[in-house]
């Protein structure tokens, strides 16, 4: 079935499209049927694990992203009212948190890394609070942050510095491993591994693309200055990404599966791996040729990066399509955020019935699991009142002014509880969405949605 066609099954909604609930043919030659509901709990304890109830589709949500947020809103005490009750309620809903693993210590507080302190120690505490609530973790090793030490002292190693020299492979795997060791410990009857972070090739330096492409080639790049942001143009590293990736995950799978066999291990990729090409198929394709047996593939598209939501329904179907092809088990990490100035994003908060119907399109196209990235990135910028006034004022700042323009004006109109600040998760400043979301993941475990 073509892309097309599949749209043709899809009904508008209000500025897009939701997916039909009696859409249960096979898309692009894959069907997909209601689930019966299955639960399977263990009920020993392994190395202290809690037994945890899983349904029988996978739900998740990024529980504790430590290295993204500015440290004044930080939740860094694993004991903190909002993470404590954040972790109670994935218990209570049987939704797996995912947990950003970082390596190395980096020096300076106000660095995208670990502001200071061992990111190890951090998440030993985050997971006995974890335990001690019943909720189960995944951890998500966030590579392209390292702060690590080779030759004259402390350094951000890249990709082609860590295949080319076998003492940074050394350092970088020790690290890893290290992370790995504190979670597996937490975790040995669940433990689920996600590689990287929206692996992508058109991508900001600080995001992964001065890490794949390394100085040399990125400085040698030519770059698309996108809301300030000079991101480097696929086509010229595309090859390039992709072997390093190859080499590089096979390096860590292989490592982390020969210490601990009954790991799962995704990898996390972007957007652009699935249309760019190489050798004349797409790039993630050219990739699992080179990787081996994924236990599923972690995939993010946030509605609100696009215009449109037709334009964001269009490649939901595309990509999961795609995926579907390559015979993978397809996780789609959906918005539940407010989004940063990236794309057509700055400021933009999904609604309720776009948060609704988003789920509904992923689970007819086939997704096999379904969850949230959850930091509001930015204040909820887009609003009814902002967009018939032209701009938003801080109101603890009213020097502060942003413009609207980023703002759509027919589908940013309801944004659900929006966040008067950004930098601080969801479940910190948006309870009534935080709970909303928990709810819709719900039903994707039931299959009602």
């Amino acid at each position: 079935m073509l892309i097309n066609d599949c749209l043709k099954q899809l009904k508008p909604r209000a500025g897009g499209f939701v997916a039909r609930k009696t859409l249960v043919t096979a898309i692009a030659g894959f069907a997909f049927g209601a689930a019966a509901m299955r639960f399977a709990a263990n009920t020993s304890a392994v190395a202290g694990q809690t037994a945890v109830v899983s349904a029988s589709r996978p739900t998740f949500v990024m529980i504790s992203a430590y290295n993204l947020y500015p440290p004044i809103n930080d939740p860094l005490d694993p004991a903190s009212v909002s993470l404590a009750e954040a972790l109670s309620d994935i218990a209570q809903y049987q939704v797996s948190g995912i947990v950003y693993g970082t390596l190395g210590v980096s020096p300076n507080v106000n660095a995208n890394f670990s502001h200071g302190f061992d990111p190890n120690i951090y998440n030993e505490a985050l997971f006995k609070s974890a335990q001690d609530r019943g909720a189960d973790i995944w951890l998500q090793l966030r590579y392209y942050d390292n702060w690590l030490t080779l030759g004259t002292g402390p350094t951000n190693l890249t990709a082609p510095v860590i295949i080319a020299d076998p003492t940074a492979q050394a350092a970088f795997l020790e690290a890893a491993i290290a992370a790995v060791d504190v979670y597996e410990k937490a975790y040995p009857l669940t433990c689920t591994i996600i590689l990287g972070e929206e692996e992508t090739i058109y991508h900001s330096k600080t995001g992964g693309g001065l890490f794949w492409a390394g100085q040399t080639v990125w400085d040698n790049s030519p770059k698309t200055n996108v809301d300030g942001q000079y991101l480097a143009h696929s086509s010229y590293i595309s090859s390039i990404f992709a072997n390093r990736f190859i080499w590089l995950n096979r390096f860590l799978m292989s490592a982390i599966k020969q210490k601990y066999p009954n790991c799962r291990i995704a990898v996390h990729i972007g957007d652009e791996p699935l249309y760019e090409m190489v050798d004349n198929m797409p790039i993630y394709q050219y990739i699992l040729q080179g990787l081996p047996p994924l236990g599923f593939t972690f995939y993010s598209l946030f509605e609100k990066i696009s215009k449109e939501d037709a334009d964001f329904e269009r490649k939901l179907t595309d990509r999961v399509t795609l995926l579907k092809r390559l015979r993978q088990t397809v996780y789609y990490l959906a918005q539940l955020h407010t989004t940063d100035n990236f794309g057509s994003g700055a400021g933009r908060t999904p609604s309720a019935s776009e948060i609704e119907a988003t789920i509904q399109d992923a689970s007819a196209l086939g997704a096999d699991g379904f969850g949230y990235y959850t930091k509001n990135s930015m204040p909820t910028i887009c609003t009814q009142a902002t967009i018939t006034r032209g701009f938003w004022q801080d109101p603890d700042n009213p020097a502060v002014i942003v413009p609207t323009d980023k703002c759509n004006p027919r589908e940013d109109l309801d944004p659900l509880d929006p966040n008067l600040e950004g930098g601080a998760p969801v479940y910190q400043n948006s309870s009534a969405r935080w709970r909303f979301g928990l709810s819709k993941l719900t039903e994707f475990q039931l299959n009602l949605e």
